[in-house]
């Protein structure tokens, strides 16, 4: 039993879900234990900042969220975002992996001005990217901070006025 209640303390402690909101709606989560929320900047396009420092260095999660007028208007943003970073001689496209709730999913991996791995979420509803960088000791833990980021994001759906049971 003693067993049992530790291993449930440690991994309640490990999972740290940070939530990002755009325009007063939630719109993702995912866990990352390794950083904190540090603050938000709010405006047309919202940055939202979680830092943690590791050593002589600092490993961040910044995530820039946009909202959008319609799908099509996200996938054009998607071709885009997708010859930009093509064309780009500091980054590199690593995959687009499937995230329920979303478009299209471009994810990239960059060395200048910081080295980074990144993810760029696409809905009818916003765009969302995600980018974890690492300077000094922190950058060996971009790698495994990403792949947490990654295995865990999940898309908050958005719910319609009209959708909303009542129940007796």
């Amino acid at each position: 039993m003693k067993t049992l209640l530790l291993l449930l303390l440690l991994t309640a402690t490990a999972m740290a879900e940070h939530t990002v909101s755009h325009g007063g709606r939630s719109i993702v989560t995912f866990d990352a234990p390794q950083v904190e929320y540090r603050g938000e900047r709010v405006g047309k396009e919202t940055r939202t900042f979680f830092s943690n420092p590791v050593g002589n260095g600092d490993l961040k999660i910044t995530v820039r969220s946009k909202g959008w007028m319609d799908e099509l208007k996200a996938k054009q943003r998607f071709q885009d975002d997708r010859i930009d970073k093509r064309h780009s001689p500091n980054t590199r496209l690593t995959g687009e992996p499937e995230i329920a709730g979303t478009l299209k999913t471009l994810t990239y991996s960059m060395s200048s001005p910081y080295e980074g791995r990144a993810i760029i979420l696409y809905t009818k509803d916003f765009r969302c990217e995600l980018l974890v960088t690492g300077t000094g000791d922190a950058a060996p833990q971009i790698e495994p901070t990403y792949e947490q980021l990654v295995k865990t994001l999940k898309v908050i759906p958005r719910t319609k006025i009209g959708e909303i049971k009542i129940g007796d």
